[in-house]
Formats: structure tokens, sequence, C-alpha cells
């Protein structure tokens, strides 16, 4: 008879013993309370939406407080609200870029803030853009 046949291969693992948590199994049935908006909620939801789109058109493309706004509201999440207002700020900045590309611009975070978010909308932008400063 072969001797390897007879070699037992199973592995044993050290038992983990945890002790139970503290929060047992509350938030795997956790279902919450408030499942629908109010008609209050969602006309404040709306009004605050169109401040943000008010603020979204009224800043000028050229300034780095429409980028600082952008980013702002793609970071928060909301930016799927505002698509077509972002899109064409975006849009404007790149543009404006495209025509002044000797400006001055000091700031290297605005710099590269506007970098990023012009490439994220799939526009081209030399990355020789911050040896300019």
């Amino acid at each position: 008879m072969n001797q390897l046949a007879m070699v037992d291969t199973t592995i044993t693992r050290p038992l983990a013993n945890y002790h139970s948590s503290v929060w047992d199994d509350y938030f795997l049935s956790y279902t919450p309370q408030l499942t629908e908006i109010s008609s209050q909620e969602t006309l404040e939801l709306e009004e605050l939406k169109e401040k943000v789109r008010q603020m979204l058109v009224e800043a000028p493309d050229k300034s780095t407080q429409k980028l600082f706004l952008i980013d702002t509201i793609q970071r928060l999440g909301v930016a799927y609200h505002f698509d077509n207002e972002i899109k064409t700020s975006i849009q404007n900045i790149f543009d404006e870029f495209e025509q002044n590309k000797n400006e001055d611009d000091n700031n290297l975070y605005g710099v590269a803030l506007r970098f990023r978010l012009v490439r994220g909308q799939r526009h081209y932008m030399s990355s020789g853009i911050v040896s300019i400063l």
C-alpha cells in the first residue's frame, strides 16, 4: 500500500471566538420610519435646487468662484440635478481658456481645479498649463 495515501491532509485552523456585538442584529433588519417626503419638503427641495441653479448661472465663467461651486456640488453628490448647467459652464470655461491661453493665473489650486473639471468633461487640456505658473 502506498504510504502517501495515508497522510492526513486536513488543515485545522484555530477558532476566533469573538464576543457578540453590542449592536446585535439591529441594523440588519432596520427599516426607516420616514419613507415618504412630505409636500412641504418637496417644495423646499425644489426651491433650494433653483437657488443653486441660479448661483451656477449668475457666477461669471471666468471666476474661480464658479469652479469652487461646481466642485462643491459634485463632491456633495447632487451634480446630477444640474447636469446641463454644469456642462454648459465647463464648456464656457474651456472656451474662455482656449481664447486666453496666455492670461496669468497665479492661483495653483484654481488652475488645478479648472484642469480637473475640464478634463472630467472630456475636453482636451494640456497638462503643461501648470508650467505657465
